[in-house]
This record gives structure tokens, sequence and C-alpha cells, in this order.
């Protein structure tokens, strides 16, 4: 039996030479110096290890290695091959079983061994740090070389934790690896291209612009923001950073096993032809509605221009976007403050997905996309209060709704009175705040000034923006 392992061309000036040595020398190398010589590991080699007393026990063998350093990857450890008995046995034969993380098997010890030397050691050194198994060997032996490498990536990156965050995700990659497992060898291969596209749409992720301006360290000019610390602050910091975010929402829904087959092969076909924002939209979407609804949403998906804008995704994004719900209010001394309100729950959300499949079922996707035309650029706190009373309206008044301008005279009567019972409610939470502070500040007029905007905005966005602002910057209350 021997165990093929893995060779370090920069260590060849130190491989282990037995027959330079006394059987004296060599039962008092340290078992490291000898798994890290570069020399592959036999029998011959654990017995020189072993104690001459076979009732002594001896001290277990690991390959490579540990290093008494921090693990390169924050909450992930690097998985070494150990001996799991080091003693003759009563026979005088020495005992050959092995562990490798779930590997026991000395063939599957070095075939997982093979692959990870299909890798660049920077690849090898990340995929050291996932638990080896059947499933993640299966997995590797079914992909090339670029997919093997794309992989290592992205089970790292699945795996990891915002620093802050309550709730770990130690056992994301183990339980992903079993959920790609199971895919069959297309969709396995379409799905890590899926998985390695969402990673390069979150680096390619650019924070929205404030309204207000900055100053020289980039932090807004406010005289200050209202909010829930406790709650922003535990919201936030449980929060992944962008460039991980969607990696971890279709991660989470992969293991989840909401979509397979054909509606997973749908799913990956457009989020790899999505942007940041519409991958958002698509992937929270596909997280909260309930089973039945995968299919209008698959419809809507197939149907839904990625070009165009807004796009109903994209426009649907906003709901999870913290930023979105930032809406910013001018004093009478023209100082800005801020209201900063959290995302709503998944049940809420849901509600509002459901009103939207409902519309799309009921008028289509063309209907949808001029409801948008009034509503896009709206706090998304009240999306979810507009649609529900678009639908009622639609049901109820549906002779008038037959019309072509129905949508705009609709959106004329109805969506200013719901705009404005919102920035009285945001105007009084400032208040509220504000007064209870060691030392308020005085606010006087409060007048609605602005919200994040997206840093790659639209014409189509700024003329509504600009409609929008004409509306609401009349709308003040005195304190």
């Amino acid at each position: 039996m021997k165990l093929h392992f893995h060779t370090y061309s920069n260590r060849t000036d130190h491989l282990f030479d037995r027959q330079t040595r006394s059987a004296q020398e060599v039962q008092a190398t340290d078992h490291a110096e000898i798994a890290d010589s570069g020399t592959p590991i036999t029998d011959e080699h654990l017995k020189t290890l072993l104690p001459e007393t076979p009732n002594r026990p001896a001290s277990p063998f690991t390959y490579p290695r540990p290093s008494a350093e921090r693990s390169d990857y924050v909450g992930f450890k690097r998985f070494h091959i150990v001996s799991q008995h080091s003693a003759d046995t009563e026979h005088g034969q020495l005992s050959k079983e092995y562990a490798y993380g779930d590997l026991s098997d000395t063939e599957d010890i070095n075939a997982f061994l093979a692959q990870l030397d299909r890798l660049s050691p920077e690849q090898r050194n990340k995929l050291e740090h996932i638990k080896p198994s059947k499933s993640l060997l299966s997995i590797a032996e079914r992909l090339d070389d670029e997919a093997l490498s794309q992989l290592a990536d992205i089970l790292i990156d699945a795996g990891s934790t915002p620093i802050f965050s309550e709730q770990r995700r130690n056992q994301v990659p183990d339980q992903l690896v079993d959920a790609l497992a199971a895919l069959s060898d297309d969709v396995l291969g379409d799905t890590i291209a899926t998985l390695a596209s969402l990673r390069e749409q979150g680096a390619s992720y650019q924070a929205p612009n404030s309204p207000v301006s900055l100053d020289e360290h980039g932090q807004e000019h406010l005289l200050m923001a209202s909010y829930d610390r406790d709650k922003f602050w535990k919201h936030k910091f449980s929060q992944p950073v962008e460039e991980v975010e969607l990696l971890h929402t279709f991660s989470d829904l992969l293991i989840s096993g909401k979509f397979k087959g054909e509606d997973l092969s749908t799913l990956n076909t457009h989020l790899q032809q999505s942007t940041f924002e519409q991958s958002r939209g698509v992937l929270d979407m596909a997280t909260v509605i309930k089973p039945f609804e995968k299919h209008s949403m698959l419809e809507m998906l197939d149907e839904a221009d990625k070009d165009s804008e807004p796009n109903i995704f994209a426009y649907l994004s906003q709901q999870v976007d913290l930023s979105a719900h930032r809406q910013y209010y001018q004093s009478e001394n023209n100082d800005m403050v801020v209201q900063q309100d959290l995302p709503p729950s998944d049940s809420d959300r849901g509600r509002l997905y459901s009103d939207i499949l409902t519309a799309y079922d009921e008028y289509g996707l063309g209907w949808i996309n001029d409801a948008l035309e009034h509503v896009a650029d709206t706090p998304p706190q009240i999306q979810r209060q507009l649609w529900s009373q678009l639908l009622d309206d639609a049901a109820q008044f549906e002779d008038q709704f037959i019309r072509s301008d129905a949508l705009e005279n609709w959106a004329n009567q109805a969506i200013t009175p719901i705009l404005h019972a919102f920035h009285d409610q945001q105007i009084e939470r400032i208040r509220e705040f504000n007064s209870e502070r060691e030392v308020p500040d005085y606010l006087g007029n409060l007048t609605y000034f602005g919200s994040m905007r997206q840093a790659t905005i639209s014409s189509v966005d700024t003329n509504q923006s600009t409609q929008n602002s004409a509306v609401n910057n009349n709308h003040s209350v005195e304190e």
C-alpha cells in the first residue's frame, strides 16, 4: 500500500534519506519532517515512526504537517491526512487505516490528491480547506480544470461569514457540495458557471450615490440620522458584502432544493445573462415565493427584457437593498437629516412578489412594465401598498382599466396621497428620534430632498426622479 502524497518541488533539498541515517536517528525524526520532505510516504517510512513496543501507543501520523499559523481563510480549517491507528497489530503487521476528511479508503484518498494536483498552488490551498468527501471527489472528477478551479473559489466564498454575524456558514460548503453532487453532468457544469458568474457580478457592484455632499473622507454631511441602532447594526453585520451576496443567496437556494432539473437550468441561463441588480431581484423572489408560484416566476423571467428600463427584477431588488430604504430630508436651516429603515421581512416581500405574479398571470408583463413607469422611482417601503391597491382597483373598476391611459390616470390619482402619507410618517419618526436625544437639534420645516441613486442611473430614471422631486419638494411639515 502506498499513499501518493503531493510532492513540493521547492522542498527537494530536504528529501528524507533513510540510507544515510541510523535507525535511531530515523526513529527520532519528527513525523512532520518526513511528511514535509516531499518523499511519498510508504509503510516502511511509517514503521520507522512506530515504537518497538507494540503496547506503547504511538503519536498519530499527519500529512501534511498542520501549520502553527492561523488558517488562510477565516472560519475554515485545513484538512490533513491522518492515521487512525499507528501501532503494530497483534500479528506484527502495520495498520493501514487513514482518514482524510470523510475519506478513509486509500484509493479514494489518492484519487482526491490527484484532483488537488490539477490545481494551481493558490486554488489547491483553497480546496484543502474544504472537507474531502465522496461527493466532492465525484464533482471534481466530473469537472474540467477551469471549472474545478472556479469551484475552489466558490466553496470558500460560499462559507465566508461576516465578522460580527451571529449565524456562521461553516456547514454551507459541505451542504453545497452535496447539492451539486446530486445534479446531472450538464446541470452541474451550468450551475458552476452560474455561481462563477454571480461572483463576477458581485465584483462589479457599484455602491449607489448619495444625494448630499461628502467630506474629504467620503462621509456624508448630515445633521443627524434617525434609525433603530440595535436593529440596524444587527441587520447590517449579518449581511454579506455585496461581492458575495448573490453567491450566498444562490448557494442557499441550491441547498434548499427548491429549484431542480429544467427549472434550475432556466434559472441558470437567466442569472448568467443578468446584471447585479437583476440577479439580486431574481434570487430574492426565487427564495421567498411559494413553490406553486415558481412556474409564473420562470415564465415572467423568460419574457422579461434584460436590456429594458425599468426591468421588473432590478426594480424588485430594491426590496433587499439597505441603501434604498434611506430617505433624505432638508431642515429649515438647509441641514440634511436621514430616516433609515430596514428592508421588509421575508413574508412582507413574499406578499409583494405574489401581487406581482398575480398581475403577470392576469394582465401580462406589458401591463406590469407600464405600471413600473409610474411606481419604479417611488420609495421601496410603499411598493407593497401600491401594488395591492393597484390590483384591487383594477379588479373593482375593470371597465375603466381597459383604456390605454388607465394606468396613467390611476397613478395620477393614487400615488401622490400614498407618497405624502409616507413622507409624513418618515418626518414624524425623525422628530420622535430627535426629541429623545440628549440635545435635540432644531429642525423647523422638513422637506423631502432625495434618496440614494444607482451609479448607473439611466435617463429614464433621471426624468422620473425630476418629476417626483417636483411633487415631493412641495411637501413639508412644520415643527
